[in-house]
C-alpha cells in the first residue's frame, strides 16, 4: 500500500470534486502550474491558502491535513499491513521510516505506538534490531506504561519486562513485574522466564510447578461448571464424561483431591447408585488425609512441598487452609443427607474427624 502524500491527497480530493487543475487554480486565484506542483509534491501551498483550499475541495482542514487525535483499530491494522508491504519491497529501513512518519502524524495514538512496538519486538526476537531500534522500543514502552487505559498499561509493562529479560537487565525486569497484579497470567509466565534466564533453575521450577498447578485447578473448575450445566440441561452422559475427565486429570497429574471424586460421587447419586457414590466419598476422604504424601511423590508438583497453593474463592491458600475449608463444606452438603446412613461414609467421616483433631 503506497503512502498518500499531501500532494496525492490534494489530487484525490480534487478528482472526487470533479475538478480540473485549472478549475481549482481559478477558484484559488493562483496559476495552474502551482496546483500541478502541489500534486507532484514539488512544493506546498502557502499557509494562508489551506482554508480556501479545503473549502474548494469540499472538505475540512483536518481531512486535508490528515490530522486525527486518535486512530481506529481498523486504521492501525491498515497502517501495519502497509508497513509490512513496504518492508517486503523496500526492506527494514523503509518500513521503519514509514512507522516514524505515522507516529509523527499521530503522536498521541497509543494503539499506533503499540503496533510499532510489536514490530520492533519481532526484530528483537529475530536478533535483527539495531541499537537505535531497541532504544526507540524502550522509550515507547516507558511512555505506554503511563497510559490511563489499564489494559494498554499492563500490556506495555509485560512487553517492557520481556524486553528487559531478553536484554539481561534483570533488576529492571523485576521492578516492572512487581507492578503487575499477582493474577496476571503473562506476568507469572514472565517471572518464570526471568528466573530461568538468570539460571536460578530451582526457583524457576517451583514457579512453573505452582503456575501449572493453578492452571490445572482452573481447568478442573471449568469442567465442574460444565458438569453443572450438563446437570441443569439433564444431559447425564456429558456430566459423567466431565466428571471422569476430572478424575483422570487428578490421577495422571498426582493431585490427591480436588473436585473429580465429589463430581463423580454426585453423578452416581443422581443415577441412584448410592453404593458407588459412597466408594468415591471414601476415596475422597482417604486422599484428603494423605495429600502431603501424594504431592511429595508427584512428578509435576513434588518440588512445591509446603509452598503449594490452592485456589479458593479467587485467592491462593495453603494446603491446610484449603483442606479445612473442604472439611467444613463436607459437613452439610446435599449428598450427606442421602449418604449419612451408609456405613462406608460413616467410617470415612470418623477417620477424617480423628485426623483433623490430631493435626
Amino acid at each position: 500500500m503506497a503512502i498518500e502524500t499531501f500532494g496525492k491527497r490534494i489530487c484525490r480530493l480534487r478528482k472526487q470534486a470533479n475538478m480540473t487543475q485549472r478549475e481549482l487554480a481559478n477558484l484559488l486565484g493562483i496559476s495552474e502550474p502551482a496546483v500541478c506542483k502541489w500534486e507532484t509534491d514539488s512544493s506546498m501551498p502557502d499557509i494562508m491558502l489551506l482554508a480556501p483550499l479545503a473549502r474548494a475541495l469540499h472538505t475540512d482542514l483536518n481531512t486535508l491535513l490528515s490530522y486525527e487525535e486518535t486512530v481506529s483499530p481498523e486504521k492501525v491494522k491498515e497502517f501495519a499491513d502497509a508497513a509490512e508491504e513496504i518492508g517486503r519491497t523496500g526492506g527494514t529501513v523503509a518500513e521503519m521510516q514509514y512507522w516514524k512518519e505515522k507516529l509523527q502524524a499521530y503522536p498521541n495514538s497509543e494503539p499506533l505506538k503499540m503496533a510499532y512496538v510489536k514490530w520492533l519486538m519481532r526484530l528483537q526476537v529475530q536478533r535483527a534490531a539495531t541499537e537505535e531500534q531497541m532504544q526507540i522500543m524502550e522509550e515507547l514502552l516507558l511512555t505506554l506504561c503511563k497510559s490511563e487505559e489499564t489494559e494498554m498499561k499492563f500490556e506495555a509493562k509485560r512487553y517492557l519486562a520481556s524486553f528487559y529479560i531478553t536484554s539481561q537487565r534483570f533488576e529492571e525486569a523485576e521492578n516492572v513485574l512487581a507492578t503487575l497484579p499477582d493474577f496476571d497470567f503473562n506476568a507469572r509466565h514472565l517471572n518464570a522466564l526471568l528466573l530461568y534466564v538468570k539460571k536460578d533453575y530451582e526457583a524457576a521450577r517451583k514457579e512453573c510447578e505452582q503456575f501449572l498447578f493453578e492452571c490445572v485447578q482452573n481447568a478442573l473448575i471449568c469442567l465442574s461448571r460444565m458438569a453443572g450445566i450438563a446437570v441443569a440441561t439433564k444431559d447425564s452422559e456429558k456430566e459423567r464424561t466431565y466428571a471422569d475427565m476430572m478424575c483422570r486429570m487428578e490421577q495422571e497429574l498426582g493431585i490427591p483431591f480436588y473436585r473429580g471424586a465429589t463430581q463423580m460421587m454426585e453423578c452416581y447419586l443422581r443415577s441412584g447408585e448410592e453404593e458407588e457414590a459412597a466408594k468415591y466419598f471414601e476415596k475422597y476422604v482417604e486422599n484428603m488425609m494423605h495429600a502431603e504424601d501424594c504431592f511429595e511423590k508427584s512428578l509435576f508438583f513434588g518440588d512445591l512441598g509446603e509452598d503449594i497453593r490452592f485456589i479458593s474463592n479467587g485467592a491462593l491458600v495453603s494446603l491446610d487452609a484449603f483442606r479445612d475449608e473442604l472439611v467444613q463444606v463436607m459437613q452439610n452438603p446435599w449428598y450427606m443427607k442421602r449418604l449419612r446412613d451408609n456405613e462406608r461414609v460413616q467410617q470415612s467421616m470418623e477417620k477424617l474427624k480423628l485426623y483433623m483433631e490430631g493435626k
